[in-house]
């Protein structure tokens, strides 16, 4: 079932009435959010979030593992009506959170920064040592990072015809040569046994709007669909890298801000930021929207931009670790 398909009025018709039989869960409103979560208000005026997975591997693996995380400042999956903490139809598993009145944090304002280094740290504090019976095992970030630059070299074609070639070879080069050198620098194996054996935790994806600011000015994590048993300095790199843009591409800010005393782990996490692997995923993500070729040459337009800068960073950051 594609996207569309999934946020027409046919679709939310058939959900509520999925819900009414299956879990007594009658609907007064269903509005789409995006692709598989849906903003619903019962007959009593509760207001929930609806959520489907695909795979129940990582739906048993939020459940387990918010059984465990004794902590607050998470956002918790709720039993529907009938008892059941989750339903199959439609080709996914669908899950119920309350809804939590707030708004999103913008990383482009320094306090929301700092709260979501704050709420990155406690999730990470209150998550080692949690055990799950049968965990999520995802590749090595270095994997992931590989194949992605190999999706990216695929779309070469695209820069050449928009006279933008050199720029591709430059950005696929010298990513080649910084994963090369991370491969010699770091003992992949080690860090990834070490986070197994401790039962440290990533969120996965720490975007800004994963991060909720509610009434009472609290911060609260959502949504664990990439939870993973991995070294915690995965979700440094990757806020990290969701940060540069607002802070000037400054390596001394991030490093205070940011990053954990321990020079071995800030050597790691300070190489997995200059990495360019986020503007990979922006161009990939971008041409799934099937852009027109005025809005391709205007995205590299910004991507090259954005690329002279984190070319400086880099530069910036082998002066520093040397």
């Amino acid at each position: 079932m594609n996207k569309p398909e999934l946020r027409d009025e046919a679709f939310k018709a058939r959900l509520s009435s999925f819900l009414q039989k299956r879990a007594n869960l009658y609907l007064k409103k269903v509005s789409f959010l995006k692709n598989s979560v849906f903003a619903i208000r019962d007959e009593h005026g509760r207001e929930y979030i609806l959520k489907g997975i695909r795979q129940i591997a990582s739906v048993q693996q939020q459940l387990d593992f918010q059984v465990a995380y004794a902590a607050s400042g998470i956002v918790r999956f709720v039993h529907f009506p009938n008892g059941e903490l989750f339903l199959y139809e439609y080709g996914y598993y669908w899950l119920l959170m309350p809804h939590r009145a707030g708004k999103s944090l913008h990383f482009a304002d320094k306090q929301d920064r700092e709260m979501a280094v704050k709420a990155l740290r406690n999730f990470h504090s209150a998550a080692r040592g949690i055990n799950v019976s049968d965990p999520v095992i995802r590749p090595p970030l270095l994997y992931k990072w590989e194949n992605r630059l190999q999706k990216f070299s695929k779309t070469r074609v695209l820069f050449d015809n928009a006279g933008k070639g050199s720029l591709a070879r430059e950005i696929i080069d010298r990513t080649t040569a910084l994963l090369e050198q991370l491969r010699k620098d770091v003992d992949w194996y080690a860090i990834e046994k070490k986070a197994v054996d401790l039962h440290c935790w990533t969120h996965g994806d720490v975007a800004s709007h994963n991060f909720l600011r509610t009434k009472s000015g609290t911060v609260e994590v959502i949504d664990f669909d990439l939870l993973s048993l991995a070294p915690e300095s995965y979700d440094w790199i990757q806020i990290g890298q969701r940060f540069l843009s607002y802070i000037n591409y400054d390596v001394n800010q991030l490093c205070r801000n940011v990053f954990p005393e321990n020079e071995e782990e800030l050597k790691f996490i300070l190489q997995g930021v200059g990495i360019p692997v986020d503007l990979l995923r922006e161009w990939l993500l971008f041409l799934r929207k099937q852009p027109s070729r005025q809005q391709v040459s205007d995205f590299m337009d910004d991507l090259e931009d954005k690329w002279e800068k984190r070319v400086k960073f880099v530069k910036e950051v082998q002066i520093v670790l040397t």
